[in-house]
């Protein structure tokens, strides 16, 4: 004979609800750890520099070293300012003789200033520039731990603009940023602190707004926008103490009248080409240019198609800050 099992299926919902439940918290606790890792790993100062550990980098770093032990054998001076938040920032300045201006350079995500513009300070030098080269906070020299992409780092661009202005009182200034850099001279394009001084806005590869850029990095992991988009968010409100919605390069652009250049590779995998044309496109610059290098990778315009790229940003430059 075969026992009859009696099951009491009064508790049937409950216990079902119970494991739901159970696994709902299981999952959540997994995606608020896994977020976690991958936001201090993304957010916080690295002593990697992408040009090092980047391999699309690595046909192109003897011209950057040699541009940066070029640069360094000029002996530039050494400045510093603090930012509004109490962090030390520092740069290099190589004051040009018979200087018609100062360009103002911003680095890239977990970059170097002398390697990412390692390629191009000479020629800016040659054609009488004097050159600022600063280390974005969280980055080499600089202070800070977080890196805020282009949020904060737009209010210390502004500072650094100001400093130039009152060193300079009355020199042409230009912004020119490369990746996050771009990013950075982007959102600070339309500050209505900005000095008068500035005359030529210039952005690499930069993206269109913290938030779309964590996206699309996300989208590239194969991530949903739920819940790991609103984590990233929740994390850096509290840690870093920004929102990764509070400033947009492309919408600060519609809103500035400060010539623009825009150079962007249209094989970036990285910060996608759509979102240069994205920035021009907004752009209510009284002139603006867009430079698209079509076989060019992340940062990598100036390297893959030198001789149209140095003419063509040569002469938006000269138009904005003559000799």
């Amino acid at each position: 004979m075969y026992n009859n099992v009696l099951i009491n299926t009064n508790n049937l919902p409950i216990t079902i609800l119970l494991i739901a439940v159970g696994c709902l918290v299981l999952i959540t606790l997994v995606c608020f750890i896994f977020t976690y890792v991958v936001f201090r790993k993304t957010f916080t100062r690295t002593e990697k520099i992408a040009t090092d550990y980047n391999p699309i980098y690595a046909p192109y770093k003897d011209l950057m070293k040699q541009g940066a032990n070029y640069f360094l054998g000029l002996n530039p001076e050494e400045v510093s300012l603090q930012s509004h938040d109490n962090l030390k920032l520092c740069g290099y300045f190589y004051e040009t003789p018979n200087a018609r201006g100062t360009v103002l350079f911003m680095h890239g995500y977990h970059g170097d200033p002398l390697n990412d513009f390692g390629p191009v300070l000479k020629h800016f030098i040659d054609i009488g520039f004097s050159v600022l080269l600063v280390f974005q906070r969280a980055h080499g020299k600089s202070q800070g731990k977080y890196i805020t992409f282009g949020v904060k780092e737009s209010n210390d661009c502004l500072l650094w603009a100001k400093y130039l202005a009152e060193r300079f009182p009355g020199r042409p200034i230009g912004l020119h940023g490369v990746s996050m850099g771009g990013a950075t001279v982007g959102m600070v394009s339309c500050d209505e602190n900005l000095p008068d001084e500035v005359k030529v806005i210039a952005n690499d590869c930069g993206f269109t707004s913290p938030d779309a850029i964590i996206s699309s990095v996300r989208k590239l992991m194969k991530l949903p926008f739920f819940p790991f988009q609103l984590i990233v968010r929740f994390y850096a409100k509290v840690f870093a103490k920004f929102s990764l919605t509070e400033k947009d390069a492309s919408e600060s652009y519609a809103q500035s009248k400060i010539p623009a250049l825009f150079i962007h590779g249209e094989l970036d995998d990285f910060v996608p080409y759509q979102m240069g044309v994205e920035n021009y496109n907004k752009s209510n610059a009284s002139d603006k240019l867009m430079i698209s290098v079509k076989d060019a990778g992340h940062g990598l315009a100036y390297i893959t198609e030198p001789e149209r790229v140095t003419r063509e940003f040569t002469e938006f430059y000269n138009r904005h800050i003559p000799f």
